[in-house]
């Protein structure tokens, strides 16, 4: 039986982490999405409202006051329902990336050439952003990205040189 390094188990238990704090936000936004789904399904479609055939001064402004409210509503709800379903789009991509991050983390563990590939590509695409980050980002702000930069060379450097294929 081969023991994995110490860096490379913590690199492992990570991408554990990192796959769990993907996938719970986002398995969150796709139940409500559903229910949403569901909801919108079973619901009877709204009625029209009647007005008077002579209507007077009265009824005329109500009914001009009614017609911009609901138009307002119509827009605002067309670009809530449209933020709700990217946002569900957006969840399914967090989902896959998740779980690409959890088969990474047990493929580091089982010692799978594939995954210390993979590690190192998600490792160095993280150091890349967060040294850029790094980079145009001034005052006590960049703690943030210098600490990420740090641990993502590191994991990076850890993976290629962790175990032999």
């Amino acid at each position: 039986m081969i023991v994995l390094p110490p860096s490379l188990g913590a690199i492992a238990n990570s991408f554990y982490v990192a796959s769990a704090s993907f996938a719970l936000p986002s398995a969150a936004v796709l139940v409500m999405y559903s229910v949403y789904r569901v909801q919108l399904w079973v619901s009877p479609s709204p009625e029209e409202t009647s007005f008077p055939k002579n209507p007077d001064a009265i009824l005329l402004i109500l009914q001009g006051i009614v017609r911009a409210v609901s138009g307002t509503a119509s827009v605002l709800g067309r670009v809530g329902s449209f933020l709700f379903n990217g946002l569900a789009m957006i969840s399914v991509l967090a989902l896959v990336f998740a779980f690409v991050l959890f088969l990474t983390g047990r493929g580091l563990h089982a010692h799978q050439g594939w995954s210390r590939g993979v590690a190192g590509i998600i490792t160095s695409g993280l150091f890349l952003v967060s040294f850029l980050s790094l980079m145009s980002i001034r005052g006590p702000l960049v703690l943030l990205p210098a600490v990420l930069a740090a641990t993502s060379f590191v994991a990076t450097w850890s993976v290629w040189r962790g175990f032999a294929l």
